[in-house]
């Protein structure tokens, strides 16, 4: 069940998202990801999620749908990430959408990418109240305490950074994708470290 409200596309939304991702992500390419012998080749499901351990070091797209031939970008709800040694740091959410968790990073523990979050908030996409206590589920993602950490203004309004101090991962029965769809899509983000995410909405 998804917790906040996901918005419908608009023009002034997609305006602001490509702010929110084109701006504020680091301009780099994708790299190409090829499956190694032993690691999880491309299309394939997830079954044991201790299998994204053994993926090359790179960027990667899992979604929760197969890759087909007539999607753009994903489908279903994807995460886009680096990994990084035991390190994964990426984007969650809904491809062609203004719905995403916009850093999500972590380590695996006991089969999940468990670690924090940070997402914005503005009048297209706001999140609900953040003093309750339940924690917010959006498939398979899971965001708790969270708490408004920086607000700036622009030409569309406030735009609020919130920071989740927990974000669980479970990718189990995701499918991997591969180049082809993985280069189309922004490449992930470099730091979910909120200070340098204040710089970037405040500039």
């Amino acid at each position: 069940m998804i917790h906040f409200s996901l918005p419908q596309t608009s023009g002034l939304a997609r305006t602001l998202l490509g702010m929110s991702i084109l701006f504020w992500f680091e301009s780099a390419s994708l790299q190409a990801v090829t499956a190694d012998p032993g690691t999880l080749p491309v299309g394939a499901q997830v079954d044991d999620v201790a299998d994204l351990s053994n993926l090359p070091d790179g960027n990667h797209q899992f979604c929760s749908s197969p890759e087909a031939d007539h999607t753009l970008q994903g489908a279903g709800v994807c995460y886009w990430f680096t990994k990084r040694g035991s390190q994964f740091i990426g984007y969650y959410g809904q491809p062609q959408s203004d719905a995403l968790v916009d850093c999500v990073q972590g380590q695996m523990q006991n089969d999940r990418i468990v670690g924090d979050a940070l997402a914005l908030s503005w009048g297209g996409a706001p999140w609900m109240d953040l003093a309750r206590e339940k924690p917010f589920i959006w498939e398979a993602l899971t965001l708790k305490s969270g708490q408004i950490r920086h607000s700036a203004m622009n030409r569309f309004g406030r735009v609020d950074l919130v920071r989740f101090e927990t974000a669980e991962l479970d990718l189990k029965n995701f499918y991997r994708y591969g180049p082809p769809e993985a280069a189309t899509m922004n490449p992930p983000p470099q730091t979910c470290e909120v200070n340098d995410w204040i710089s970037k909405i405040s500039a």
